[in-house]
């Protein structure tokens, strides 16, 4: 160990983990129970007591974990939950953020209110834990299994009418297989049936602007457009032709869509699917594991899912976005470890009067 005058002197220094202390939790209303209960779950492992700020979308449901864990035996006071109507939630966040016991933010949510997070972490000197948007791509090699891959594909669209944040949102097809593929694709997605519903009208007017905006920008529209199943669901849709100038290139739909591109080879698959200010997860299809390997290895995501849908997610491993999606791992060991500090301490060796030197 060195001393004051950077000579190594004898002693021992010994490295603890230490709770980090309160957290605020803000979790969405898309994954009602099992995103709350994981942000939760890692911090008390971690030791931390928390405040969960509850959806106004599913308050009821984000209470009933909080009963779950105290009918469980959980003490009193180890998990506070509040709300507030969307109009006070921005100064209920900032009053709970600036408070002086709270140590640490862990946020799910879109891009936009993370940058409003991320400011207010910032403007208090609290670390925050964030996962974002995603704009998901899935890249379709020439060695591809086409039926399976356009049934995942379009799986991975539509799934909770499209309200994953990792959702598949992008189609990038390989040239030598491009127009196999799309009529397998698009067939499947004009034959679909409900899939499911916003979780408001203001959410499906929203995704439907998006369609809107694409079509009156010259997308072309492969299967569904902009269409209402009902007041709160859209017809499944798929969109060639996207312009760099429609909101759907690269805005998060949280709709029942997806958009194809033709890849030129490989290499203008992976910057097709990189060209994006987002990096959640990706999906790479093709029948040789080693081809795909080498693909997803250039893919700026945190997670890559090789022949499955995008949206996936495995607890045993680290869960993170990188650019746009975020920041900080969820997950297992890696998760409780953003909820603790390493704490050094240093045990000088004493002199041979007894004393500490």
């Amino acid at each position: 160990m060195g001393g004051p005058d950077g000579q190594e002197s004898e002693g021992l220094t010994i490295v603890v983990r230490e709770p980090i202390g309160v957290v605020l939790i803000i979790q969405p209303w898309n994954g009602a129970v099992i995103l709350p209960l994981r942000a939760m779950s890692m911090a008390l492992a971690a030791g931390c007591t928390v405040v969960v700020k509850a959806s106004e979308l599913c308050p009821q449901t984000h209470h009933l974990i909080r009963e779950c864990f105290e009918e469980a035996g959980i003490p009193n006071g180890v998990i506070n939950m509040i709300q507030a109507k969307r109009d006070m939630a921005a100064a209920v966040t900032e009053a709970v953020v600036a408070h002086k016991a709270t140590r640490k933010i862990d946020f799910i949510g879109s891009a936009a209110v993370g940058r409003q997070i991320g400011q207010l972490a910032a403007r208090y000197l609290k670390p925050v834990l964030m996962e974002l948007g995603g704009k998901g791509p899935a890249l379709v090699l020439a060695d591809a299994d086409l039926q399976k891959a356009a049934q995942l594909c379009a799986t991975g669209a539509v799934v909770d009418h499209g309200q994953v944040c990792f959702s598949t949102e992008r189609i990038i097809v390989h040239k030598a297989v491009y127009d196999e593929f799309v009529p397998i694709l698009s067939d499947i997605f004009a034959n679909m049936s409900s899939v499911g519903n916003g979780v408001t009208k203001q959410s499906a007017d929203r995704a439907y602007g998006m369609l809107q905006d694409a079509h009156d920008k010259g997308a072309k529209f492969l299967a569904g457009g902009p269409e209402y199943l009902s007041e709160t669901s859209l017809k499944p849709t798929l969109i060639t032709n996207v312009p760099r100038d429609a909101r759907i290139f690269d805005e998060e739909t949280f709709g029942p869509s997806a958009t194809v591109y033709m890849a030129e080879d490989d290499d203008d698959a992976v910057e097709k699917a990189n060209d994006s200010a987002y990096g959640l997860n990706a999906a790479v299809h093709s029948t040789n594991w080693e081809h795909a390997y080498n693909i997803a290895k250039q893919l700026e995501t945190g997670q890559v899912h090789i022949n499955n849908v995008t949206s996936t997610d495995f607890v045993t491993v680290p869960f993170k976005g990188v650019k746009g999606s975020g920041w900080g791992q969820s997950n297992s060991i890696w998760g409780i470890r953003e909820f603790s500090i390493e704490k050094a301490i240093y045990f000088e060796a004493t002199g041979a009067e007894g004393v500490l030197t």
